[in-house]
């Protein structure tokens, strides 16, 4: 915009002014003699015609000239920009998707884990299991249910992430509002 300006700073402005005027004073003599001006009673029209131009065409070139150097610059850094943002975007985009399914499969671990400890629990409870593996059964599964929490709450910061780099945070939100972002 602003080159395009300094280009047109090169042209000349043209103007046109024009006056219409009526005034009637009913009680007042018309004057006739040209030479008296009668404020009330009076017909008056008129035009004006007018052009200014700057003739210092080489401070406006060169104003043109770094007005486009500018919108250059601009650009470029808005390009720029635009990458990196897409590249942060990307990013958290795909990070968000692998804690997904790192949440996914720790579900699954959990439920099998779940089952190995009842397993474990039963057979203790029969007599037929060893101490050794009931406790370790209770571990593992007490591990994965911290995994769990620890994956989650990695899932919702890299969702949280990506609504800032997107550029609204309140988006995390309307995703869980709307069920676009459910946790497993």
């Amino acid at each position: 915009e602003k080159a395009e300006l300094e280009t047109k700073m090169k042209l000349p402005d043209v103007f046109v002014a024009g006056a219409i005027g009526y005034g009637v004073a009913p009680n007042r003599d018309k004057q006739v003699n040209p030479f008296i001006d009668d404020d009330y009673n009076y017909q008056k029209i008129g035009a004006v015609v007018g052009m200014n131009w700057n003739f210092n065409y080489s401070t406006n070139t060169a104003k043109e000239k770094q007005a486009v150097i500018d919108y250059l610059k601009a650009a470029e850094k808005r390009k720029a920009a635009v990458l990196r943002l897409d590249a942060e975007v990307q990013k958290y985009f795909q990070r968000s998707r692998r804690y997904w399914a790192m949440l996914g499969s720790v579900h699954y671990s959990l439920k099998a884990a779940r089952t190995w400890t009842m397993l474990e629990s039963d057979n203790f409870d029969l007599g037929i299991g060893e101490v050794k593996r009931f406790i370790d059964a209770y571990r593992k599964y007490f591990n994965l249910q911290a995994y769990e929490i620890d994956t989650r709450n990695n899932y919702l910061v890299s969702l949280a992430q990506l609504a800032r780099s997107i550029g609204d945070t309140e988006l995390l939100l309307q995703w869980e509002t709307d069920g676009k972002v459910q946790l497993p």
